[in-house]
């Protein structure tokens, strides 16, 4: 489930929030799989669905503000441009 949130995260993260949002999820999600598997009594598999989860997720989050500060940036110098 994270990695899935994850990788909508990279794919949205041109949208302004949505890609933070969705990253926001599988972070989240990452996190309660890791927490899960850490205290499951067997052994069991999904360790590394879960990190990687947590790589795209986070990903998704830094393209997401990255892309809100470049539209920030954009906007401020088109209106001082039109001043």
């Amino acid at each position: 489930m994270s990695l899935c949130f994850g990788i909508a995260a990279v794919l949205f993260a041109w949208i302004p929030y949505i890609g933070m949002i969705l990253g926001a999820v599988a972070v989240v999600c990452g996190h309660v799989a890791m927490r899960q598997l850490a205290r499951s009594l067997q052994p069991r598999s999904g360790k590394g669905l879960a990190i990687a989860g947590l790589i795209t997720g986070y990903a998704g989050i830094l393209f997401s503000i990255i892309g809100i500060l470049f539209l920030m940036a954009f906007t401020s110098a088109l209106n001082s441009s039109f001043s």
